[in-house]
C-alpha cells in the first residue's frame, strides 16, 4: 500500500520596494518521496542563479513528521514482535523539497509572475509587484488623501500625510 500524495505551495513577498529584497519559497511535498527537482520561472522563462546580480536559487530536502499512528487488529493495538517478523511503523512522514528564490536588490524589471514547477508536473504561482520610491510615495499620498476626506483631523501639507 502506498500513501502517494504530492502538493506544491509558493509563498513570499508580493509587494516590495525597488532595491529591497525579494524572497520566494516553494514547498514541494511528496509521500513517500518528494519530486526530484523544482524549477523557478518568471513570466514563462526559467530562472537561474546569478550571483553577481544577487539572485540565488537554493534547494534542499527536509522530512517532516505528519502523524504518529497506532495500528489495531480486532480492536487490539498491534505491537512489534521481532521474533515473529512483525514490525509496526508508527510514523507517517512527508518529505519536502524546499526551494528559495532570493533577489538581494529588487529592480522594477523583477516584477511579474513567478512559478515553481516540480518534476512531477505540479506548479504554484505568485505575482510580485516591485514599486518604485515614487510609486510608494504616491500610494501613501492617495491613502492619506482619502483618509483626509473622511476625517477633518487629517491634512496633507505639501503632499505629505501629517496629523494636526
Amino acid at each position: 500500500m502506498c500513501l502517494c500524495v504530492s502538493a506544491i505551495q509558493v509563498s513570499g513577498n508580493e509587494y516590495v520596494e525597488d532595491n529591497s529584497a525579494i524572497q520566494l519559497m516553494c514547498n514541494a511535498t511528496g509521500r513517500p518521496d518528494p519530486p526530484h527537482n523544482v524549477d523557478w520561472f518568471k513570466d514563462g522563462q526559467i530562472v537561474h542563479s546569478d550571483v553577481q546580480r544577487g539572485l540565488i536559487v537554493t534547494k534542499k530536502i527536509e522530512s517532516r513528521l505528519l502523524v504518529n499512528v497506532d495500528w489495531f487488529k480486532d480492536g487490539q493495538i498491534v505491537h512489534s514482535d521481532v521474533q515473529r517478523g512483525l514490525i509496526v511503523t508508527k510514523k507517517i512522514e512527508s518529505r519536502l523539497l524546499v526551494s528559495v528564490l532570493s533577489i538581494r536588490f529588487a529592480r522594477l524589471s523583477d516584477a511579474g509572475q513567478y512559478v515553481c514547477l516540480s518534476s512531477d508536473g505540479e506548479s504554484a504561482a505568485i505575482n510580485v509587484h516591485v514599486l518604485s520610491g515614487t510609486s510608494v510615495f504616491y500610494i501613501i499620498y492617495l491613502l492619506g488623501y482619502f483618509y483626509q476626506q473622511q476625517s477633518p483631523y487629517m491634512s496633507l501639507p505639501s503632499g505629505i500625510m501629517a496629523g494636526r
